[in-house]
């Protein structure tokens, strides 16, 4: 059984799965960071946003930041039950509210948190190459396709 199992499936979610599969199942090597992002939707270049990113620091603890999307933009609702895990929630209100309540209060911006992900990010190469690393790895979920488009932008 999955750690995290029963929860909200959001990038904090993600990221455990992803990192248990590294290591239980793959032998994952201390160079590797894991991290997810969630967003508004698919498409970075139609005007959708990171609402959520998520990495295991350097000291293995899980980081999870939000971030407010711009106002009246919303996931669709099978996305929302999946970030919310209100799977019996059908009303889109309901879904909007308890969305607001999660994501519409943080005072992060995308670019503080990308910030504060390659801070780390530099700090993890650094205890690293005490070990003997050269490099870090970053793992992800549909990183290549998905989550660097949103990055890039």
């Amino acid at each position: 059984m999955f750690p995290g199992s029963g929860h909200s499936h959001d990038a904090g979610y993600d990221v455990v799965i992803t990192d248990y599969i590294l290591k239980e199942e793959l032998g994952k090597s201390n160079n590797t960071v894991v991290y997810d992002i969630e967003t508004t939707g698919l498409h970075a270049n139609n005007g959708h946003e990171i609402i959520q990113m998520a990495w295991l620091a350097p000291d293995g603890k899980l980081k999870v930041r939000e971030m407010a999307p711009s106002p009246h933009l919303y996931p669709d609702a099978e996305v929302m039950n999946k970030l919310l895990n209100e799977p019996d929630v059908t009303s889109m209100k309901e879904l909007q509210d308890l969305f607001d309540a999660k994501f519409r209060n943080s005072s992060l911006t995308e670019k503080e948190v990308l910030l504060e992900f390659n801070e780390d990010l530099a700090k993890f190469q650094k205890n690293n190459k005490n070990y003997g690393h050269k490099s870090v790895t970053l793992a992800g979920h549909n990183s290549d396709d998905f989550d660097f488009g949103f990055i890039k932008n």
